[in-house]
């Protein structure tokens, strides 16, 4: 009857659930990285939850000076997706976490503005033709509900519940 607005949105497990090893490769499928695809995506463990990770986008981003419009500002822009699975309760949460540190790009490194496209999930074709479309592009569109989606829908379907 009431659509929930905050806090956390939930899948429903749908079918039985498959083992966690095979949960977790089902859902490192979606973070492809290749060639101009997430090339600044590290996969690490997760320190909390034993067959949980972390991708981590790192890449350097050009911040523009408010009251300036000529002058802009190198940061280093971390993006931090957490992947929960929690196999007592058959349920994965994804959490994500911004942080931005001011700094100068290191010799060779791009500097990107704006740094949306740089940051995608899916399967690796569908990603590849996204970036050639996407190459002469100006303007994009992000949000977290559009980066966990698809990753909280892979969990559902492979019998899971999660939170996004």
């Amino acid at each position: 009857m009431f659509k929930k607005l905050f806090g956390p949105k939930k899948i429903e497990a749908s079918g039985n659930p498959v083992e966690v090893g095979v949960l977790r490769e089902a859902l490192l499928e979606l973070l492809p990285s290749h060639g101009e695809v997430n090339r600044h995506l590290k996969i690490e463990e997760h320190d909390k939850m034993p067959h949980g990770f972390k991708a981590i986008w790192e890449m350097y981003v050009k911040e523009w000076d408010q009251e300036d419009r000529f002058k802009f500002y190198t940061q280093l822009l971390t993006l931090t997706l957490s992947a929960e699975i929690d196999e007592g309760k058959k349920t994965v949460s994804f959490k994500i976490s911004q942080k931005q540190k001011s700094t100068r790009a290191q010799e060779g490194e791009p500097l990107y503005d704006p740094w949306y496209g740089q940051v995608k999930v899916g399967k690796l074709e569908d990603l590849e033709a996204e970036v050639e479309s996407e190459k002469d592009k100006r303007s994009y569109s992000f949000s977290n509900k559009k980066l966990t989606e698809p990753l909280a829908a892979r969990a559902a379907a492979n019998g899971w519940t999660a939170y996004y």
